[in-house]
C-alpha cells in the first residue's frame, strides 16, 4: 500500500500484520508505483512506470531494504515459480510475446503465440499467479476493426499452453490469478471473474468502478479487490465453480 502524504509503500501480511515501511528512491512518485510481486525469501520488485518509456523494478528486502534496481523497455515483470528468474512481456513492440530470463536475465523461452496456435494480436496484460503453477495473459483483439473477442491465455508456470477462454465484452487492460482462478478488468464495465478449469464466468461490478485493484489471497481462497478512493480492501468468498 503507497501512503501520498509521507511518500512511503507500506507492505502487510495476508493477516493485516505489518511488515514494514519503505522510503522511496528520489524522484519515484507515489503514483507511479503498481502492484509487485513476491519472492519465495520475502522480497518485493515493485514496478514503477515512468510514461510509456520503461518501467523501473525497484528490488525492496523482506525487511523493506532497497536493493536495487532495473528497468525494462516497455515491459512489466513478474518472478518465475522459482523466484529467481522473471517473466515479462513486450507490449510497446510489433511483436508482442512473454519472455522468461534466468537470474542473469538472459532469455531462455519466448512465447509468440496464443494457446489456439494463432500469433498474439494485442498483448495487454499478464499475471504469475502466486503459487507458481499459472501463467495468464490478456488478449485483445487490436485497432484493425476485427469483432473477434478478447481472450484469456493459460499457461502452466514453465510457460507451457493450457488452454484459452473466449471473454464476454472486449479490452480488458488487466489480469491477476490463482491457481484456480483468473479476474479481468477494463477502464469500463464489469469485472469478469473465471474459473480456470470449467471456462465459467462469473460478472459483478463493485460500486468503485475503474478505482478499484483485483487480485487474490495469497493463499487463493478469496479475491480481494482494493479500492483506491475509498482506501477500503475488499474481501469476497469464491464462488464453488
Amino acid at each position: 500500500m503507497s501512503d501520498e502524504r509521507s511518500g512511503s509503500w507500506h507492505a502487510f501480511a495476508s493477516n493485516g500484520e505489518a511488515l514494514f515501511t519503505a522510503s522511496l528512491p528520489r524522484g519515484v512518485k507515489i503514483g507511479l508505483l503498481d502492484r509487485p510481486t513476491v519472492a519465495a525469501d520475502g522480497s518485493l520488485w515493485a514496478p514503477v512506470h515512468k510514461r510509456h518509456d520503461y518501467v523501473r523494478h525497484l528490488h525492496f528486502s523482506a525487511s523493506g531494504e532497497l536493493f536495487g534496481e532495473e528497468s525494462f523497455r516497455d515491459s512489466d515483470l513478474q518472478l518465475d515459480a522459482h523466484g529467481e528468474g522473471a517473466w515479462i512481456f513486450e507490449y510497446g513492440t510489433f511483436e508482442p510475446r512473454l519472455q522468461h530470463l534466468d537470474a542473469e536475465r538472459t532469455v531462455t523461452r519466448e512465447v509468440h503465440r496464443r494457446p489456439d496456435g494463432d500469433w498474439w494480436r494485442q498483448l495487454s496484460a499478464f499475471h504469475r499467479s502466486a503459487c507458481g503453477t499459472r501463467l495468464v495473459a490478456i488478449d485483445n483483439p487490436g485497432n484493425g476493426g476485427s469483432n473477434a473477442p478478447s481472450v484469456l491465455a493459460v499457461f502452466d508456470g514453465e510457460g507451457n499452453a493450457s488452454k484459452q477462454i473466449e471473454l464476454p465484452r472486449r479490452d480488458y487492460w488487466q489480469v491477476s490469478s490463482s491457481a484456480d482462478w483468473a479476474v479481468a478488468w477494463g477502464h469500463r464495465g464489469p469485472v469478469v471473474l473465471v474459473h480456470l478449469a470449467s471456462g465459467a464466468v462469473h460478472h459483478f461490478e463493485l460500486g468503485a468502478r475503474g478505482s478499484a485493484h483485483w487480485n487474490f489471497s495469497p493463499e487463493g481462497d478469496e479475491l480481494w479487490a482494493v479500492d483506491i478512493r475509498a482506501m477500503t480492501l475488499h474481501r469476497f468468498a469464491l464462488p464453488s465453480d
